[in-house]
C-alpha cells in the first residue's frame, strides 16, 4: 500500500541521488496516472503530489514506486522541499468542483515551489481555447495559469487538450451508457460546436516527448487527437457502433439543457455536466483547427470495446482535497 506522508528535506534529496525524478501532480488521478506510467516505463524517477493516493490497506499500482507528497497549500516550503532534485514538474492539477479562483491560485502555489526548488521545467496541461476575458471562469482561470507558466523563469510547454477518452473515463463512457439507455440525448442550441479528443495514453506520451523535443521548447500547442466531430454527431456515431442505430440528439436552450441534466444528476448522484460547461462546449472553445498530434482515433476505440463500453454510468471519481 501507499500513504502519503510529509518528508523531510534529506528524505526528498536522498530519492534523487543516482538520477533526477518528475513529479505529477494527481499520479492516482486520470491523466496524471497515464503520465506516471510512461516515465517508470522510460526509467525515470516519480513522484507525485496528491491528496487521494490509495490508503495503506490498498494495492499500489506503482508497487511503492511513486512516493507520494501532500498538496501542502498553507505550507509552501512543504511543497518545494517534495519537489527538489526533480527535473520536470508535470502540471495537471485542477479542482473541477471548487471555485476556479481557488484551482488558479493554487496552481500558482505549486509553480512558485518549483521554482523555489530549483525545477527545471513545467509541462502544463491546460484546454484548447482558454481566454483571460471569457465570462466563463473555467477558460478563464486556464488562461491566468498559462501567464503564471510562461512568466515564472522556467522552461515550459503548455498542451491544450479538448477532452480526454481512453481506458476508466467518464465522458465517453457516459455518452455510450446514455446512448444505451435514453430515447434522446439533450444538447445545448445552437449546434454546430465541435470536440477534437485526444486518446489519453497518446497525451501522456506527449507530454513526456515535451521535455524532450526542442520543438516543444516554451511552445504553447494544442494537443488533439485525428479527427474533429460536430458534437451531435459523434453521440449519434457512438451510438450506431454500440447499438447498431444513432440516437436521437435534442438540441435545447442551454436553460432547458441544464435542468434535465440536473434531473440526471439527482437520479444518478452525480454532477453529469455544469451549466458553465454546456456553455463553454456551445461557444465551440472544445474545437481545434491543429495539426494532430495524438493518433488513436476515437471511432476505432469505441468499435474495439462496443460490447463493454458504456454498460455500467461511471460517476466522476470522489476525491479528498
Amino acid at each position: 500500500g501507499v500513504g502519503i506522508s510529509t518528508r523531510t528535506q534529506g528524505q526528498a534529496e536522498s530519492m534523487t541521488d543516482r538520477q533526477a525524478a518528475d513529479i505529477v501532480t494527481g499520479a492516482w488521478s486520470y491523466s496524471g496516472r497515464f503520465i506516471a506510467q510512461t516515465l517508470l516505463r522510460q526509467g525515470r524517477q516519480v513522484r507525485s503530489l496528491t491528496n487521494h493516493a490509495p490508503p495503506a490497506s490498498a494495492i499500489d499500482p506503482y508497487g511503492g514506486q511513486v512516493p507520494a507528497f501532500p498538496f501542502a497549500w498553507h505550507r509552501p516550503e512543504t511543497l518545494a522541499i517534495a519537489m527538489q532534485g526533480c527535473a520536470t514538474l508535470y502540471l495537471t492539477y485542477w479542482h473541477r468542483h471548487a471555485t476556479h479562483v481557488l484551482s488558479v491560485n493554487h496552481c500558482r502555489r505549486l509553480i512558485e515551489a518549483a521554482v523555489r526548488a530549483g525545477v527545471q521545467r513545467v509541462v502544463y496541461v491546460s484546454i484548447t481555447h482558454p481566454d483571460a476575458d471569457s465570462q466563463l471562469s473555467y477558460f478563464a482561470g486556464k488562461a491566468q495559469v498559462e501567464e503564471t507558466v510562461r512568466t515564472c523563469g522556467l522552461a515550459y510547454t503548455i498542451l491544450r487538450p479538448s477532452l480526454f477518452f481512453g481506458q476508466g473515463d467518464v465522458l465517453l463512457n457516459n455518452i455510450a451508457w446514455a446512448c444505451r439507455h435514453l430515447p434522446a440525448f439533450p444538447v445545448p442550441r445552437p449546434v454546430g460546436y465541435a470536440v477534437r479528443p485526444i486518446h489519453v495514453q497518446d497525451m501522456a506520451e506527449l507530454c513526456v516527448r515535451a521535455t524532450q523535443e526542442p520543438r516543444f521548447a516554451n511552445a504553447t500547442l494544442d494537443a488533439c487527437g485525428p479527427e474533429s466531430f460536430e458534437f451531435g454527431e459523434l453521440v449519434r456515431q457512438v451510438g450506431r457502433i454500440i447499438k447498431g442505430r444513432a440516437p436521437r440528439v435534442a438540441p435545447l436552450p442551454i436553460g432547458l439543457c441544464h435542468r434535465l441534466y440536473r434531473i440526471g444528476q439527482a437520479l444518478l448522484r452525480d454532477q453529469v455536466l455544469s451549466r458553465a460547461e454546456l456553455e463553454g462546449l456551445a461557444e465551440n472553445r472544445l474545437s481545434s483547427q491543429s495539426e494532430p498530434l495524438g493518433t488513436t482515433r476515437l471511432l476505432e476505440y469505441v468499435a474495439r470495446r462496443k460490447d463493454s463500453l458504456g454498460r455500467r454510468y461511471r460517476p466522476e471519481p470522489v476525491r479528498t482535497y
